[in-house]
């Protein structure tokens, strides 16, 4: 979706409120939000060496730099966390809303590998090898996810007796993946670099419930969706191979204060 699609949209929301349905109501709300992805992407193969040739962290200069053999690896889950939600909603009814929202979540995934390969290369004591050990410094590649991501989501609530909701709602988001470089040294793992291959488009469907905890102003929520996902290759790596999952699930909980 592109900047003048959204911005086309927030027009004819505009115009339906204040027209047909009689005003918009913006709000926020400050949240623990944890998401949980399932791979977007399933095998990145044909890496260039030009990536997996990770020259020696700066402390080890003596070394010699060498590619990292392997040139391909599955790409790991997604792991979020959000903490602001910006938006607009409308009463369509005395029990549906009609609520739209921006936010912009951080891929603490990006530090754990959650379920991806990680290609090494030791350039100290067993060069040329995958060998750990006391003394052992590392070089690696991995596929991964940019660290920031935002989202606009649309979503129809249906209250009921307690003053709760279920919803369904639809959601975009576009994002950069491609290939994390660093170090393991000292049985931790380091970022250099990221290469990015290209953009994933994502468009999400998926239902939910909220539950109010204390005057409407508490709630915790729970959703769980699926994505249909694309990829737009960047044209300086269209030999790397990236298979695409064309479906993946999510999961959300959440908790949080609404203003």
């Amino acid at each position: 979706m592109s900047r003048k699609m959204l911005a086309a949209f927030f027009v004819l929301l505009f115009v339906l409120n204040n027209f047909c349905f009689g005003g918009i109501k913006p709000f926020v709300e400050l949240s623990l939000d944890f998401q949980f992805n399932s791979p977007p992407v399933g095998e990145v193969r044909n890496v260039p060496e030009s990536i997996r040739n990770v020259p020696p962290h700066h402390d080890d200069f003596f070394c010699t730099p060498g590619p990292i053999r392997q040139d391909s690896g599955d790409a790991p889950w997604m792991a979020e966390i959000r903490f602001l939600k910006l938006g607009l909603e409308t009463d369509l009814s005395q029990t549906v809303v009609w609520r739209n929202y921006g936010d912009l979540s951080f891929d603490y995934g990006h530090y754990l590998w959650l379920g991806g390969d990680i290609n090494r290369r030791n350039y100290t004591n067993h060069p040329d090898t995958e060998k750990r050990g006391y003394g052992a410094a590392l070089t690696f590649w991995s596929p991964g996810y940019s660290l920031l991501i935002p989202g606009f989501r649309s979503e129809l609530q249906f209250k009921n007796k307690d003053e709760g909701f279920w919803f369904l709602g639809t959601g975009f988001r576009r994002y950069d993946f491609g290939i994390i470089t660093g170090y393991d040294r000292y049985d931790s793992l380091s970022e250099h670099d990221f290469f990015e291959l290209g953009k994933i488009q994502e468009i999400s469907l998926y239902l939910g419930g909220r539950t109010n905890l204390s005057k409407k102003h508490w709630f915790g929520e729970g959703r769980i969706g699926m994505n249909f996902n694309s990829f737009d290759p960047k044209e300086q790596y269209r030999e790397v191979d990236v298979e695409t999952n064309k479906v993946s699930f999510f999961m959300v909980f959440s908790g949080g204060f609404r203003f």
